[in-house]
């Protein structure tokens, strides 16, 4: 059975184009990519519209799915905290789970080779 890693990254849409060049350098180029929100850093902030005030306490982000090698995943750490390296806002979050295999439906392949 291979040894399968699953990586989460949480990422400010600013840092998205760097972090995928980063990541496409090492090879890493089948990732999912999911716009989500979370808590806005520092409670958020108070806008009006339409003369009504709402607090702003929610923030877009970008969500990075992707199962690599468990060989490659210091590597891909490396890469996502490069490509988030200037960001200030401090929502920038990795996630790692073991998977436990994988399957790719059209050829049946298992393992690293359905990656």
């Amino acid at each position: 059975m291979a040894c399968l890693t699953k990586i989460e990254a949480i990422i400010p849409p600013s840092a998205f184009a760097r972090t995928k060049q980063a990541l496409a350098e090492l090879g890493l180029e089948a990732m999912t990519v999911l716009e989500v929100y979370g808590p806005a850093p520092r409670g958020g902030r108070h806008l009006v519209f339409r003369g009504h005030q709402y607090r702003a306490d929610l923030v877009p982000n970008i969500k990075i799915e992707l199962v690599v090698n468990s060989d490659c995943v210091d590597e891909a750490v490396d890469a996502i905290v490069d490509g988030c390296a200037f960001e200030k806002s401090g929502v920038a979050k990795v996630f790692l789970s073991p998977v436990e295999d994988a399957l790719r439906i059209r050829n049946q392949q298992v393992g690293v080779a359905a990656l």
